[in-house]
């Protein structure tokens, strides 16, 4: 089942996580930036590992991840663009 996609701003300064709802759960899940503006994702607040995308280019992800976890933290290579995250359970 598709969810209704999570919106969040992003900046260049600090990793924002992106978080599931206390209702939702992810099986899997595909982001990109409505802009197409590049940006990275990493796995911890930090960014010490992460991946850059190109412009215009989505991200998806196989996981298993609970009802109000983190999934991803991500921030932006350039301006504040909103990255949307399409989760499916």
């Amino acid at each position: 089942m598709i969810q209704k996609p999570i919106t969040t701003a992003l900046n260049t300064s600090t990793y924002v996580a992106i978080t599931l709802g206390a209702t939702q759960r992810c099986s899997s899940f595909g982001c990109w930036t409505e802009d197409g503006t590049a940006f990275y994702i990493s796995d911890t607040a930090a960014g010490t590992v992460n991946v850059k995308t190109l412009p215009d280019q989505a991200i998806n992800v196989d996981t298993k991840t609970g009802k109000g976890e983190v999934l991803f933290y991500a921030k932006a290579s350039t301006g504040t663009p909103n990255l949307a995250t399409l989760i499916s359970i």
